[in-house]
C-alpha cells in the first residue's frame, strides 16, 4: 500500500506534482510510524513509571514523524522547511 495519497492530502500537495522520488521515503516513514506506535500501544504498563515512559516515547515518535514529514515535503516540493507546516 502506498501512503502518497494521504501524504498529498495532509499537506495539500497538488495531484500534478511528481512525488515519485518521495514514494519510498513516505511509505517507509508511515509504515515505521505504524509499527512503532502499534508496538508501544500494545504494552500494558505495570506501573505509572512504565506508563510514563511509554507515553514519552510515543510523544517523541510523533515529533520525529512530524519532522520527517516536513523534510520530505521540503525535498519533494522545493519549499523551504523553515516555515511551520500546517496540516
Amino acid at each position: 500500500m502506498t501512503y502518497i495519497p494521504a501524504f498529498r492530502k495532509t499537506f495539500k500537495i497538488d495531484k500534478k506534482a511528481d512525488l515519485r522520488n518521495a514514494t519510498v521515503a513516505v511509505d517507509a516513514l508511515y509504515k515505521a510510524d505504524e509499527i512503532a506506535t502499534s508496538y508501544l500501544g500494545d504494552i500494558d504498563p505495570k506501573d505509572n513509571s512504565t506508563g510514563f515512559r511509554i507515553h514519552a516515547l510515543l510523544n517523541l515518535l510523533g515529533r520525529i514523524f512530524e519532522h520527517a514529514q516536513a523534510m520530505i515535503v521540503s525535498v519533494s516540493t522545493g519549499v523551504a522547511a523553515d516555515r511551520k507546516l500546517t496540516q
